[in-house]
């Protein structure tokens, strides 16, 4: 082992993130943010380590990760952690264990949260009894302020009291204060990161999505094209390092939609054609613009675009119109098939996200889309049940939760849950549905988008996975073990010690 991998090994750190990106294919996937901030920390003075993947380690490993890098300098734990309902309780049940354990540990260690659990963390444990803080939407400048205020003597960042937790909302920042412009972020990864070589990796393109569809309760909606997105020259410098260093091709999009712009498209293209090597990536793409411009099919094609994800949410007219995806109904049965047989050929992972509970939409009709989706060869479609939240408190609102009623929604309450229904079905009978549909598709799900993106990165090849029945996969054991070796190594770099799958039992 090299000096210089030893010296990461005894760095002393003032910020702790754990993190992971909870999954029931356990696919191994790494969250963005944590890597976000650990980075724009170490640009303010701040040394910070990210213990990622802790959803797939057992609680003895994390916590020998933590006794490795708290130290008595260190002021801060954070937690991001992205879920999958299914997996929800179980991961938080550990997560909640091993908060507890270095809340009796390391007393003099804050511990922090935020991102897509914020709403459930602060229900759940109210009161303080488990996090100081809890912070909502992007935290580069509030979390900045909260390490001021600890190691600096700065102000405190302004708290908000929701369920008797303090919570920085990112709109509390101090804006004389304010540093972090996301059209100028030249974020890099780092060693201590333990980066694979080959991986594929998260890069952010921009944030916000100009559309603002009825059902959505992301926060960042009804943007302008133009508005948060980042340089292309920032984007290029990433690129090359990263293949400079990892010999990394292979991308998520953290863009809500990366055909929003076809100025930018063409920007984006250009700047691909100029690396001295090729890329690949999955993002979200909108299939209306597609087709407004039809030289960016294949002009997203040449940039890399191999998985796809596509919001179809209906064919139903009524209930495109209603969540404001009217295009969808009237056009995407004619305008898919051709993009992915005709223009695409089978070389893009299409995927498509569907919604059960639009009214007026019933289960006869839902199946039929499941028929279709499955004669027209689609690589995977996921089944949503249409979620409106009627928490006081929740952070994140969708116009359907603000105004349910206005739009056709009634409700009722079984067993001290309150449910939404409509005349066409309840809540009940959406989850269902759900649960019928995904029965009936599974057997022909193909690898796609995220998944596909996923699987490369273990020295498979795209062209051959993006057309593999997933249910009759020949690769499925290579890539379970090459799963395994993936977390170990990340493992064994982030200890400083040899880890084996034993570790893992």
């Amino acid at each position: 082992m090299s000096v210089h991998r030893l010296a990461l090994f005894t760095r002393t750190m003032d910020v702790v993130f754990l993190a992971g990106v909870v999954d029931p294919q356990r696919r191994n996937y790494r969250p963005f943010a944590t890597y976000q901030l650990s980075w724009y920390l170490r640009q303010h003075g701040y040394e910070s380590q990210v213990v990622n993947f802790i959803h797939q380690a057992p609680e003895k490993l994390i916590r020998e990760a933590l006794a490795k890098y708290i130290t008595p300098k260190t002021k801060i734990l954070g937690l991001g952690l992205m879920t999958h309902p299914k997996d929800q309780q179980a991961t938080i049940k550990k997560v909640e264990s091993i908060l507890y354990w270095a809340k009796k540990t390391y007393p003099h260690v804050k511990i922090v949260a935020g991102g897509p659990l914020t709403s459930f963390l602060v229900r759940h444990y109210r009161n303080k009894m488990l996090f100081d803080y809890i912070f909502y939407g992007h935290a580069e400048n509030t979390l900045l302020e909260l390490c001021d205020h600890l190691w600096r003597g700065g102000d405190h960042p302004k708290v908000t009291s929701i369920q008797g937790n303090d919570v920085i909302d990112e709109n509390a920042a101090d804006p004389k204060k304010i540093r972090f412009n996301i059209e100028q972020s030249r974020f890099e990864w780092h060693d201590s990161d333990h980066i694979q070589e080959g991986e594929t990796l998260p890069l952010e393109l921009g944030r916000g999505c100009v559309f603002a569809c009825r059902f959505c309760s992301y926060p960042y909606i009804g943007k302008k094209v133009n508005d948060f997105n980042r340089s292309m020259d920032c984007i290029e410098n990433e690129l090359r390092r990263n293949y400079d260093k990892w010999k990394i091709t292979n991308y998520y999009m953290l863009d809500d939609t990366i055909n929003a712009s076809h100025e930018r498209n063409v920007e984006f293209y250009k700047m691909t054609q100029r690396l001295p090597f090729k890329i690949q990536f999955a993002g979200y793409c909108r299939m209306d613009l597609l087709a407004k411009r039809p030289d960016s099919e294949m002009m997203l094609f040449e940039s890399g675009l191999r998985g796809v994800y596509f919001g179809l949410e209906t064919f139903n007219q009524d209930a495109a119109d209603l969540i404001k995806k009217g295009w969808n109904a009237r056009n995407a049965k004619q305008f898919l098939p051709k993009l992915h047989h005709e223009i695409w050929k089978k070389r893009v992972g299409v995927q498509c996200g569907l919604i059960a509970g639009l009214p007026p939409q019933g289960f006869e009709e839902l199946k039929e889309t499941n028929r279709w989706m499955i004669d027209h060869e689609i690589n995977h479609w996921q089944w949503h049940r249409l979620g409106i939240n009627r928490e006081k408190n929740s952070l994140f609102t969708s116009e359907f939760d603000r105004n349910a009623e206005s739009y056709g929604f009634d409700w009722y309450v079984d067993n001290g849950q309150l449910y939404w229904k409509t005349q066409y079905a309840t809540q009940r009978d959406a989850e269902n549905w759900v649960s019928q549909l995904v029965a009936e598709a599974t057997p022909h799900f193909k690898y796609a988008c995220w998944n596909l993106m996923e699987i490369v990165q273990y020295q498979l090849e795209l062209p051959v996975m993006v057309n593999v029945v997933r249910a009759s996969d020949p690769f499925r054991n290579k890539i379970s073990l090459r799963r395994r070796d993936f977390l170990t190594n990340y493992w064994s770099q982030l200890l400083g010690r040899k880890v084996t799958n034993f570790d893992f039992q």
